[in-house]
């Protein structure tokens, strides 16, 4: 028995050992975490389930030394997202003198074999579109001494990627700045050439061998002329949308076309082309730890895996109700209106939604957007400053926002429809069977 449990105990540690690759992807020595997405920092664990897992030394330290915590919720995922750009570091690459490279303006490039690039579904062996560029939030760029140019290489696709599908990114031969060629790592070039090299597993040489250079070369990129390459697996797309329909779900069913409301203010003909302002409160159920902004706040997550009901809140929308509709020479239109960055529903007030509304017979709603209103600003700035692991706590508050967005539209042509204020000669002007639309700013 002792024995079995030893092996048992040898056998737990090695697949342990296995699942904790290296922090660093040696093909990219230029940053730990590059080339990003990349299924090396999604290795198969014990369970025998690939899942993310970073270390804390993966991610870049922030200006003040400060790690990334990848406990807050970044490890554990079943792939990438779908919509994520695939990036890597290729010193004094110019990209304006490589012909055949696929930019925002000719993307169509990248479909054909002679691109530089392939972005290649290793399920089809199909190439898809995309479009590279260097990165333009850094400034670290002199044309005067290319040896400063810090800027990543990124490759954006042009539509969302499949869901729980495995990808290839492969990128040949790239300018370099003052002549010649960009040069692949020491790593990738070993590997490349089939050779050894310290910190590259055979199996994982193994794994190129089968699953990335033959789909390369099969794109048009013979393996000679890769300056880089690797693989990674978008997530499935319930690991980006079960929180979210969950709530969407138990929302519907616990408020319906019922949605309790109060108005708190009603103001005839404020402006130009507007017949009434409302203002009012809707009540909607709740899925998070905490009301106000706080860091730290999250969906919580009941012992059946889902988002568990907290108890209900009220959150202030406005309405604004066009004069067209008003008097009738225009019929409604049940339109929400989604506001600008750490903006708020009070837009609702801007004189060129007045004129379009009136024009076109909108009846405008709108909730504040959790997460990114007026409201988060100075939480949202604290994060970025100080800890952006703890992103997670905005993703939490988007979440209930667009639940709070999706009952306050359908109040619209349900339970608020049948107020006075709604009505032109005693008559609803909005119901279920009227045309509905979003206007996102």
């Amino acid at each position: 028995r002792r024995s079995s449990m030893r092996t048992a105990l040898a056998l737990l540690l090695a697949a342990a050992a296995a699942f904790a690759n290296a922090p660093c992807d040696i093909i990219d020595p230029s940053l730990c975490v590059f080339p990003f997405p990349n299924d090396y920092f999604r290795p198969v664990g014990p369970s025998g389930v690939a899942l993310t897992n970073y270390s804390n030394t993966t991610w870049p330290l922030d200006a003040d030394g400060k790690i990334f915590d990848v406990s807050n919720g970044w490890n554990g995922v079943n792939g990438f997202s779908p919509a994520q750009a695939a990036i890597t570091y290729l010193p004094n690459a110019s990209l304006s003198g490589t012909p055949n490279l696929p930019r925002l303006w000719n993307m169509e490039t990248s479909l054909l074999a002679t691109s530089v690039t392939a972005l290649i579904n290793a399920e089809t062996g199909e190439r898809v579109a995309h479009w590279v560029e260097a990165d333009h939030s850094s400034d670290e760029w002199d044309a005067a001494d290319p040896s400063k140019n810090k800027r990543a290489f990124m490759a954006w696709p042009a539509a969302r990627l499949n869901g729980s599908t495995r990808y290839v990114f492969a990128v040949g031969p790239v300018a370099a700045l003052g002549g010649g060629f960009v040069q692949p790592s020491p790593a990738f070039r070993a590997m490349r050439a089939g050779a050894s090299f310290p910190g590259i597993e055979p199996e994982r040489q193994a794994h190129f061998e089968k699953d990335i250079f033959p789909l390369a070369e099969a794109a048009g990129l013979s393996r000679g002329s890769l300056t880089i390459a690797w693989d990674f697996t978008t997530a499935s797309d319930a690991t980006w949308t079960h929180n979210m329909l969950s709530m969407r779900d138990q929302a519907l069913a616990l408020v319906g076309d019922n949605a309790a409301y109060s108005i708190t203010s009603k103001t005839p003909t404020p402006r130009p082309g507007v017949a009434m302002e409302v203002d009012g409160f809707i009540t909607v159920p709740w899925f998070l730890s905490s009301i106000s902004p706080d860091i730290g706040t999250h969906i919580v997550i009941g012992s059946d895996g889902k988002p568990e009901l907290q108890g209900y809140n009220d959150v202030p929308f406005k309405l604004i109700i066009p004069t067209s509709v008003a008097n009738g020479s225009k019929p409604a239109t049940a339109q929400y209106y989604g506001h600008g960055l750490f903006g708020s529903a009070s837009e609702l007030t801007n004189q060129y939604l007045d004129t379009e509304a009136d024009e076109n017979g909108w009846v405008m709603i709108g909730v504040n957007w959790i997460g990114l209103c007026s409201e988060d600003i100075i939480s949202d700035a604290y994060m970025v400053a100080n800890d952006l692991s703890l992103f997670g706590f905005i993703q939490a508050r988007l979440h209930q926002a667009q639940t709070n967005a999706l009952l306050a539209h359908r109040m619209l042509f349900t339970s608020l429809a049948a107020d006075p204020i709604l009505a032109v000669n005693g008559q609803p002007v909005l119901s279920k069977a009227s045309p509905r639309r979003y206007y996102g700013n």
